[in-house]
């Protein structure tokens, strides 16, 4: 569609545009632009808008403004207005410069001619037109063209001259012939003129206008034209509509409904079909965006406290109910008092299955009943309970579920449970005792559990067996609302933001928040029929796509883009509510209907599905190289020494907040080189060579990837022929080191060899002598043995003749009546006989195992064999005294032991034991466990008191390595001596009249 456009000017009005059904946000030099006067709109062809302005050209990407103010090359920097030539956007200056505009920079056009020009001042009353034909300065004529056809048009002040094509006149209009007269245009091979009451447009066969446009309402105030886009824009009664030209058919669209250009001062304008929005320029006021309301907030405007919303239940009929009394149908109000209670809990209004409504206050639990003609509620009182109230819900078989409160430091909450409420008697069971306060509830799709919203995260409550589970990774999450579908459920929460959980494999996924964390708190999670997820939260409305969402939770990789709304974009508040139930609803025509701090907020998400753009991209913006700017291209050099390089992108961020992902194929770890914040790429230091640079908005391979390849310059110290000179010298200096070290470690070899062959020499010597004293030793040993042998013989044998002649004359002396102290006096020599005979074998077997064995020759034998061996020789002794023997251990108990030196252990304690016992008991106790033998040897016999047990146990101590034995008993000191060389562990335990135990423990 093609528009040549020009008009006289007429003095009028200029008013500002705003409507309920429009939303329009004005932005000044505190909101990001350079000064206040917008003097011309374009848009390029990457989607970002331009404005000229009188203090330099700004880029808007929908969200922040850039403003060029230091073009290199301009003298004047102020802007007037744009224009395009084939495919390139153009840009004049005051002082008649051009700039074109070409991957989001102005760049000088010095070769534009400059019969191209135009000057304001020389058609002053006659808007500018740059694809006019000619200008002719001394009749203040200026020509327009068609573009296929062969007529032109002449204009001045005051006429309108229809030419052919050898410019002869065809014929001439005044322009006062038309009343009221606003503009005239071409469009599409076809001449408008556009009035106050009218739009006419030119018959070229019968040569006069005719009407197009004329409704009785029609009241043009003022027309404007848009050179770069073609577009033309009609001001009628405060409305604006932008004029389109389809097949001949005319058509006005509105895109505001009511619009003040008189306070505005409005000199400009733009709309952008994209992403449909009004842009309006002042000459005072700054920039005017203007969009269509797409949100509705239903309101009630004398009861402001009724607009506090948070639960709310539509029935089938699209009606809805709150809390507080208000009625909606079809998003209008219908009743505002329909309960009179004012003061029930907001947050949970559920409903039975008789249609009864449910709300708390405090600790009462009331049931409402609807009255459908007069549309108000009757209530009674259906449950006074002895705790505060806290959340409510009702199941399928219409049993009502809620909640204690808890408070201070207590930590329990309880869950109850009404029976069927169709029932005229209900009873109430306490369900569980939780220590988590319970937030939300809802029932499962299956029927059978209980989803719980806790303030210490999610948990499940299986009705069969009463169990209830948390969700693994919700811990410290307080839970606003739980939405389940077939294979996976949404959670939102307090701080944690929104969660998606797989039924299937049991994975949570915490998504990421936005870059201002107004993610961190989520009141719901909405899914539409679109393929969208919406978001309500303290700070705005949210929305990304579902597809984007399930990949990120899938491979838990990439980023979310989201879309974000708010204030500018027509909601009365940003602040949502939540933590209720019902909480949200979809009805029939697929509205969606969210709570809110200032009413009950409405919105169809058809309206928004267009935002999703699978060809959007990263697009480089400039690059900074210590603090100087450049414009960047593909490749770029980068010089070595430079302290702070910042790489700046941009992407088009309309109700948007991309999330840039930098990737870095040819270096993975250049993060630890960098920095990423708002479009920003920091380094502070880079190695020399060719870096690739990868931005997208997402990680998958179907995003576009916008390359930019960074070429480090090498210093002097990396370049190949320092390298190489480095070499050598290191190559030189390593060889001279090598040598030397050669040389010395010879002269230290000769030097080793000596010394060995010295030590090698005294070595073999001291080996010499060694085996002449190990032979020594063995004939000493020898020796030895056969001395041993021969006191054992020398001294046993007098002692034994000895013992039995005591005997012989005991024996025949007792069959004579003698004195008694005859008998003692016999009786003591046998004693002591006894006690020399016990003394003479505990040293001679000492000896022998000193002699005879190796204390660390061991060998593996059955240590239970070798107890029952040395056990026999007490039998006899045990029969005279009444004693029973017994041992308590398995039938194999294999160890290995120095077997000669255990032998002696056993042998002294078990005879001491039989010693000392009398009518009584021995037990001897064997255990193996792990590596450690066990022995334990209990009797019943006298026992010690506790000094002599104190005695005793000094032998078996390891410091006191020297004793007098004398009184302690040989016997003892010999245990203790082989229980050292055995390094085995002994105790003793006894008590006077309660016999003796001693305990020996071998690793």
């Amino acid at each position: 569609m093609k528009y040549t456009f020009f008009w006289i000017f007429i003095s009028g009005i200029f008013l500002q545009s705003y409507g309920q059904e429009y939303v329009t946000n004005w932005y000044n030099d505190d909101s990001g632009l350079p000064q206040n006067s917008v003097k011309n709109i374009a848009k390029d062809d990457d989607g970002f808008i331009w404005f000229a302005t009188e203090s330099g050209l700004v880029r808007y990407n929908g969200q922040n403004f850039k403003t060029y103010s230091k073009i290199e090359g301009l003298d004047n920097q102020r802007m007037e207005y744009f224009f395009r030539d084939k495919d390139t956007l153009f840009v004049r200056t005051s002082k008649n410069e051009i700039l074109y505009i070409k991957n989001l920079n102005p760049h000088l056009y010095s070769s534009y001619q400059d019969e191209k020009r135009t000057n304001f001042d020389e058609i002053s009353d006659i808007s500018f037109i740059e694809k006019k034909y000619k200008s002719n300065q001394e009749t203040n004529l200026v020509y327009h063209q068609f573009e296929e056809r062969d007529e032109k048009i002449a204009s001045t002040k005051t006429d309108f001259f229809l030419l052919d094509k050898n410019e002869e006149v065809i014929k001439s209009f005044k322009t006062d012939t038309f009343k009221d007269f606003r503009a005239s245009y071409i469009s599409d091979n076809n001449w408008y003129i556009v009035t106050k009451k009218e739009v006419l447009k030119f018959d070229f066969e019968n040569l006069d206008f005719n009407k197009v446009y004329a409704p009785d309402s029609l009241d043009v105030q003022k027309t404007y034209y848009n050179q770069a886009h073609e577009q033309v824009f009609i001001v009628d009664q405060n409305k604006i509509y932008k004029v389109h030209n389809e097949q001949d058919n005319f058509y006005l669209l509105q895109l505001h409904n009511k619009i003040d250009i008189k306070d505005k001062f409005i000199t400009c304008m733009f709309y952008d079909e994209e992403y449909p929005s009004l842009y309006t320029g002042s000459w005072a006021l700054g920039l005017g965006i203007s969009k269509r309301n797409k949100f509705t907030t239903i309101q009630v405007k004398k009861d402001r406290y009724k607009n506090l919303v948070y639960a709310f239940y539509p029935t089938t009929s699209d009606t809805i109910y709150t809390p507080t009394g208000v009625v909606i149908h079809d998003k209008e109000i219908i009743q505002e008092n329909s309960i009179e209670h004012r003061d029930l809990i907001k947050q949970f209004f559920p409903r039975d299955q008789d249609g009864y409504f449910y709300a708390a206050n405090g600790r009462d639990i009331f049931k409402l009943k609807l009255d459908s003609k007069s549309l108000s509620f009757s209530e009674k009182k259906f449950i006074k309970f002895k705790n505060d109230i806290g959340a409510l819900y009702i199941t399928d078989k219409n049993e009502l579920y809620f909640s204690s409160k808890t408070f201070g430091n207590n930590s329990n909450t309880y869950l109850f449970k009404t029976q069927d409420l169709n029932k005229k008697q209900t009873n109430l069971d306490t369900v569980l005792k939780f220590n988590h306060q319970i937030l939300f509830i809802k029932e499962s799709l299956e029927k059978d559990n209980l989803w719980l919203g806790t303030d210490n995260g999610v948990y499940v409550y299986d009705k069969s067996t009463q169990d209830v589970s948390q969700i693994k990774g919700t811990q410290n999450t307080r839970v606003r609302s739980i939405n389940e579908k077939e294979n996976y459920v949404w959670f939102a929460s307090y701080d944690n933001g929104f969660s998606h959980y797989n039924k299937q494999n049991d994975q949570l996924t915490q998504f990421p928040f936005d870059q201002q964390s107004r993610l961190r708190t989520v009141h719901h999670v909405i899914e539409d029929d679109f393929n969208q997820v919406w978001m309500p939260t303290n700070k705005g409305l949210f929305k990304a796509n579902k597809e984007q969402l399930f990949e990120y939770a899938n491979n838990k990789t990439g980023q979310v883009n989201y879309y974000v709304f708010d204030r500018k974009d027509g909601l009365v508040t940003n602040e949502f509510n939540g933590g209720c139930y019902p909480c949200n609803y979809k009805d029939k025509y697929g509205n969606v209907y969210l709570p809110s701090l200032n009413g009950l907020v409405t919105f169809n998400p058809k309206a928004f599905s267009n935002y999703y753009k699978e060809n959007e991209k990263v697009y480089l913006d400039e690059i900074i190289i210590d603090g100087k700017s450049y414009p960047p291209t593909e490749n770029f050099s980068i010089p070595r020494n430079f302290k702070t390089l910042e790489v700046r992108v941009d992407a088009l961020s309309f109700n948007k907040l991309p999330f840039i992902n930098f990737t870095s194929p040819l270096a993975p770890n250049l993060s630890e080189y960098s920095s990423v914040t708002e479009g920003k790429l920091i380094f502070t230091t880079l190695p020399y060579g060719i870096h690739q640079l990868n931005f997208s908005l997402g990680s998958n391979e179907k995003d576009i990837q916008t390359i930019l390849t960074l070429e480090v310059e090498r210093d002097w110290y990396e370049t190949n022929w320092f390298r190489f000179i480095v070499f050598l010298f290191v190559a030189l200096f390593v060889f001279v080191n090598i040598k030397l070290i050669l040389i010395r470690e010879e002269k230290r070899s000769n030097q080793l060899k000596r010394i060995i062959n010295e030590k090698t020499k005294q070595l073999q010597s001291t080996i010499q002598d060694l085996r002449s004293s190990q032979d020594h030793f063995k004939t000493q040993l020898e020796s030895q043995k056969k001395i041993v042998a021969s006191i054992s013989h020398d001294i046993k044998s007098p002692l034994q003749y000895l013992a039995y002649g005591i005997q012989f004359l005991d024996e025949n002396l007792k069959k004579k009546n003698l004195d008694n102290e005859v008998y003692e006096n016999i009786d003591a020599p046998s004693s002591s006989v006894d006690k020399l005979q016990e003394f003479t074998q505990n040293i001679l077997d000492f000896s022998k195992a000193m002699i005879q064995s190796d204390a660390k020759s061991t060998e593996k034998i059955n240590v239970r064999t070798l107890v029952e061996e040395k056990a026999g020789l007490f039998e006899q002794m045990c029969k005279a005294k009444k004693i029973n023997l017994e041992i308590i251990s398995k039938q194999e108990v294999n160890f290995v032991i120095n077997k000669n030196l255990f032998a002696v252990i056993l042998h002294n304690i078990l005879d001491n034991a039989i010693k000392n016992t009398y009518n009584g008991f021995v037990k001897i106790k064997l255990q193996k466990i792990g590596k450690q033998l066990l022995l334990k040897i209990t009797d019943s016999g006298a026992g010690m008191n506790q000094e002599t047990l104190e005695r005793y146990r000094k032998i078996f101590d390891e410091k006191n390595q020297i004793l007098n034995v004398s009184g302690s008993g040989l016997g003892l000191y010999i245990v203790s001596e082989t229980a050292r060389l055995m390094e085995a562990e002994i105790e003793i335990e006894s008590k006077k009249g309660f016999g003796t135990s001693f305990f020996m423990k071998l690793k």
